[in-house]
């Protein structure tokens, strides 16, 4: 019985209804299309022919069932083929956001750039580096550009993919072989221009390095000649002479340093480029090996530092035995020259006070041997990776020299209420080798230790002189520094009278325990000051810094100018507070 067939691509497009793409373009998906819709037609042709084979005995239920078989298998194709769509679709928007994430990242990187430059040179001031900065901008676009060139590639190696999939030629395994190879030697170039930059930026790092330890070794003569002609006979040719071997040694470790950078960087750039490379454990060797190398380092700056610290401290120390051979030196001779009339009384306070400020001075060692020790073990501990316990480690160590610094005061109004008293109930004096801080004379028109109101306030970071007592024979002033960051020396200039005034000597402040006075008179200027010469975190707060004493040797009044005002280890501006002393012997401290 004839039976009339409807071609079954047209029944089945009708019921699955027409597919057309999103993106045209996507030939690689309409070819597939086409397939599913050949094997429609294949199935039709290849039952028709049968049909007409087998007349009345085809089997139209088989064929039935094969029909409904066949579009079930269809409309999974087509399923496969919508899926398919979208994963294409959905990498094309993932490839898309993260190229436009690729292209923010490099513009936030300019701008960080920018914003890091300005704060850095608002806060360093004239000190910050303009030609390391331009050095770097220019690193920085070299990568960008570079960056900017993958992104490219990146693109580039996509479209080929995308194009070859869509042709014939994605037929051949060779196809895709030779397009991998052509993007991995573009990326192989790109890789090369990178590992040029870093190497560039070595170079220019350890450049500086080694420019920056020839200039050290320069400064540091220059230094040392500046300080020989300003103190002459008082230049510490020993303390010199270690310093130098310390600044050699330390240039050594540099050097050294680099050379383990510059080995460091070579290794790794080897193993960038061979198959070991890709082992995580051949660059875990290569940090171990590195490491171990870095700790030895660390050691030797350690013992070094130890090294410096003992001398520092024992010097200090020996500092502090002169200073009692000297009173008693000076003390004999005053006993001899004085006979019975020499004061016990003002003998023994002096150097009942002399040995509570030794006291404290060895303290003030003391708590600077266990603070280095402890800052020593925190920096080999895991704790000294937390910046919180360097903070408190400071804060810990201010406290005890804030201590310290509440007895120094404290010795110092006793000696001035002594002085006030003596000078109450009795007329001593002084004789023109007395300082009432170490040493002591005796005149017969002494009067009372003057001191100024505004001695203890002025400007943070400034020196004040201070009138302390003026005699027929002496006068003694102080030095004071208010409200100071930390530091570990000073120096001023003085201008006096040399018809009215004689230099005679330069004792060193309680405000930095264990600096080396440093006088130096010619004529009218005397060039006075005081330093620890080994390392030293500094001394902050207010206090005295040195006492200088003049012989009267012409009429008073007179006056004096105190000028040029340095502080060691404080880099900004230093002014005198009141820089005139007027004298005179009833002068109240009126400067």
């Amino acid at each position: 019985m004839p039976k009339t067939f409807v071609h079954l691509s047209v029944a089945l497009a009708a019921i699955l209804g027409t597919w057309i793409p999103a993106h045209p373009q996507d030939s690689e998906l309409e070819r597939r299309r086409a397939e599913i819709e050949m094997k429609l037609e294949q199935f039709e042709n290849d039952w028709e022919i049968q049909k007409n084979e087998q007349g009345e005995y085809f089997d139209e239920e088989h064929y039935k069932a094969e029909r409904k078989f066949l579009k079930r298998e269809v409309d999974i194709d087509f399923e496969e083929l919508e899926l398919d769509k979208k994963r294409h679709d959905l990498n094309n928007e993932r490839q898309d956001y993260y190229t436009k994430q690729q292209k923010q990242d490099i513009e936030n990187q300019r701008e960080e750039f920018e914003r890091e430059i300005e704060r850095r040179r608002a806060e360093e001031g004239e000190d910050f580096d303009e030609e390391a900065n331009n050095m770097e901008r220019q690193w920085m676009e070299r990568r960008i550009a570079l960056d900017e060139r993958r992104i490219e590639i990146d693109e580039e190696g996509n479209r080929k993919r995308e194009e070859l999939s869509r042709s014939q030629r994605g037929m051949d395994p060779g196809e895709w072989q030779r397009l991998d190879q052509e993007m991995e030697r573009k990326y192989e170039q790109i890789d090369e221009e990178f590992r040029q930059l870093d190497r560039d930026q070595q170079d220019y790092w350890t450049n500086q390095q080694r420019d920056d330890i020839q200039n050290q070794r320069e400064e540091f003569e220059q230094e040392a000649e500046r300080r020989r002609a300003e103190e002459g006979e008082d230049f510490d040719e020993e303390a010199n002479n270690m310093e130098r071997q310390w600044m050699e040694r330390q240039i050594a470790l540099d050097e050294k340093r680099i050379r383990i950078e510059e080995e460091a960087n070579r290794k790794r750039e080897e193993l960038g480029r061979s198959q070991r490379g890709m082992d995580p454990k051949e660059w875990e060797r290569i940090d171990q090996e590195m490491g171990r190398k870095h700790e030895q380092i660390e050691e030797e700056f350690r013992r070094l530092d130890r090294e410096r610290q003992d001398f520092w401290t024992n010097r200090q120390r020996n500092e502090i035995g002169k200073r009692r051979a000297e009173f008693e030196r000076e003390a004999e001779k005053i006993r001899a020259e004085e006979g019975e009339d020499f004061d016990e009384e003002i003998y023994n306070f002096e150097r009942d006070m002399m040995e509570r400020d030794i006291a404290i001075a060895e303290r003030r060692i003391q708590i600077e041997e266990d603070f280095h020790r402890k800052r020593e073990d925190l920096g080999n501990s895991q704790r000294g990776m937390d910046p919180n316990e360097w903070e408190r480690l400071d804060r810990a160590q201010e406290r005890e020299f804030e201590d310290l610094e509440v007895e120094s005061r404290e010795i110092e109004r006793e000696r001035e209420d002594f002085w006030a008293e003596r000078d109450h109930d009795e007329d001593y004096d002084h004789d023109e080798d007395y300082d009432h801080d170490e040493d002591y004379d005796h005149d017969e028109t002494y009067e009372a230790p003057m001191t100024d109101g505004t001695s203890t306030g002025g400007a943070p970071n400034s020196i004040q002189p201070v009138l302390v007592s003026v005699t027929n024979q002496t006068v003694v002033v102080e030095i004071h520094v208010i409200d100071v960051e930390p530091i570990s020396g000073w120096g001023v200039d003085v201008n006096f009278d040399p018809d009215a005034l004689e230099f005679k000597g330069l004792a060193p402040g309680s405000f930095i325990p264990g600096q080396i006075a440093l006088p130096n008179a010619s004529g009218s200027l005397l060039k006075a000051g005081g330093a620890v010469m080994g390392r030293s975190d500094g001394f902050s707060g207010s206090g005295v810094l040195g006492t200088i004493t003049f012989s009267v040797v012409g009429e008073l009044p007179t006056s004096l100018q105190v000028s040029t005002p340095t502080l060691r280890g404080y880099d900004g501006e230093t002014t005198v507070i009141n820089s005139q002393i007027n004298i005179d012997f009833n002068d109240s401290g009126d400067f």
